[in-house]
C-alpha cells in the first residue's frame, strides 16, 4: 500500500503493508519504505509518529549508511552518513525502515490509521528546503491480515498437489489466489469458495490447490475488503519439474534442484546464524516453533527482512526467501524457548557453511 504527497521540491511516498498490532514484539517490528522523488540531494529525513499511536523507539534503517538520532518523543531523524545523498539515476531516493510497532486495536476491534509526519530536507547545500508531508497508514483490525502463509510441503514431486496454510479472516469471498503456473490469468474468488477451503479453527485456514504441479510455482494470496488489503507470497519447488527457458545449452545430465541441506534442526535459541556467501542461486526456508510462551525471529537476505512469530498453539511460523548467487543470509531468534529449523535448497548441488554465535 502507499501514502504519498507531491508538495515541496520532492514528492514523498510511503510504501507499507497494513500495520498489524500482532507484529513480533522484538526489535524488528514492522517495516515501511520512504521514497523521495526529485532532482535534489537529501540532507535528512525526520519521521514523527505519535507515541500513543505506535511505538517507534526502535525505528531504524535497513538501508546502509544512514545515521539515526531521536530529537523528541516519537521523532526519529535519519541523516546520510557520508553527506547529502543524491537520488539514483531514476530520480528516486529510497530509505527502508523497520522497528515500528502499532498500538493495540481499540475495544471495538475496528481498523484505524496511524498518522506519520515526514520532514524531508533536500536541495543544494547553500539552500536546502524542507518538505513536510502527512501520511495515514492503515492499521488492520485483529485477524484481518494474512500471516504465516506457507505450503504444507515446500518440496514436492512432479504432478503432486499441495495444501496451502495461513492465518487470516474466515471470509472466503475476500480471498483471491494467483499462481505463476496460470500464465498471467488471475483467479476469481470462486477458487476459494469450493470445498477445498477449510477453517481449521481460530485464525487458521487451509486450501487444497486442486491442480497438479508441473513446475516450481509461486502462490500469491490476496485478501481484500473495502477497509483492508493484505497480500502474502509463498512457493513450492517441484523436483524434476518442467523448465521454461529462452535459451538453454546442455551437454550431459543436468540437475536444476539439488538435495536440500538442513542447517538447523529444532535448534534452541539460535543467535546470529549467518551464511556469508552462497555459491549458487537457491531458497532458504526457516521455521520457528516453541512449546511455551511467545517467540520471535527474523530471516534476512541482503536488505530483505522477514519476521516470524510463534506461540505454544502448535502452529509454527514459516518463511522462505530466494537467495541470489554471491549474496548471503542470516537468521536469529529474539526470545528464549525458540526452536528453529533452517533449510537450504540450492539450484544445483552446492552446499553452504552456516556459523552461529553463542546463545545468551
Amino acid at each position: 500500500m502507499t501514502a504519498s504527497t507531491t508538495a515541496g521540491p520532492c514528492a514523498v511516498t510511503v510504501y507499507y503493508e497494513p500495520l498489524d498490532p500482532r507484529a513480533p514484539d522484538g526489535p524488528d517490528g514492522q517495516s515501511l519504505t520512504l521514497a523521495l522523488d526529485g532532482p535534489h540531494p537529501c540532507h535528512s529525513i525526520s519521521v514523527h509518529i505519535p507515541p500513543d499511536a505506535a511505538d517507534s523507539t526502535d525505528l531504524h534503517p535497513l538501508t546502509r549508511d544512514w545515521e539515526t538520532t531521536r530529537p523528541a518523543a516519537g521523532t526519529t531523524r535519519f541523516t546520510p552518513a557520508r553527506g547529502p545523498r543524491r537520488p539514483d539515476n531514476d530520480g528516486r531516493l529510497t530509505l527502508r525502515l523497520t522497528g515500528l510497532r502499532p498500538a493495540a486495536p481499540s475495544a471495538d476491534d475496528r481498523a484505524g490509521a496511524v498518522e506519520v509526519t515526514v520532514v524531508a530536507t533536500a536541495g543544494p547545500a547553500h539552500a536546502p528546503h524542507e518538505t513536510t508531508s502527512r501520511h495515514y497508514l492503515e492499521v488492520a483490525a485483529a485477524g484481518e491480515t494474512i500471516t504465516n502463509f506457507k505450503a504444507e510441503h515446500l518440496l514436492v514431486t512432479k504432478e503432486q498437489t499441495v495444501t496451502l496454510l495461513w492465518s487470516g479472516p474466515d471470509d472466503r469471498s475476500g480471498y483471491r489466489l494467483q499462481t505463476s503456473d496460470q500464465q498471467g490469468k488471475t483467479s476469481t474468488p470462486a477458487a476459494l469458495l469450493q470445498q477445498n477451503y477449510k477453517n481449521l479453527g481460530g485464525e487458521q485456514r487451509s486450501y487444497r490447490y486442486p491442480h497438479k504441479l508441473h513446475r516450481t510455482t509461486v502462490f500469491s494470496l490476496l485478501y481484500e475488503t473495502t477497509q483492508v488489503t493484505s497480500r502474502a507470497l509463498t512457493w513450492v519447488v517441484v523436483e524434476k519439474g518442467d523448465l521454461d527457458a529462452g535459451r538453454l545449452s546442455v551437454s550431459g545430465p543436468v540437475a536444476l534442484l539439488g538435495p536440500p541441506q538442513s542447517l538447523l534442526a529444532r535448534a534452541k535459541d539460535a543467535k546470529e546464524c549467518t551464511v556469508k556467501e552462497v555459491p549458487s542461486d537457491g531458497i532458504v526456508a526457516a521455521t520457528l516453533d516453541t512449546s511455551s510462551g511467545r517467540v520471535t525471529g527474523r530471516l534476512t537476505v541482503g536488505s530483505l527482512l522477514r519476521e516470524l512469530a510463534a506461540d505454544a498453539s502448535g502452529t509454527p511460523a514459516h518463511v522462505q526467501l530466494p537467495v541470489p548467487k554471491g549474496s548471503g543470509f542470516s537468521y536469529r531468534t529474539n526470545s528464549s524457548g525458540a526452536l528453529s529449523d533452517l533449510t537450504w535448497f540450492p539450484f544445483g548441488t552446492e552446499r553452504v557453511d552456516l556459523t552461529c554465535g553463542r546463545s545468551s
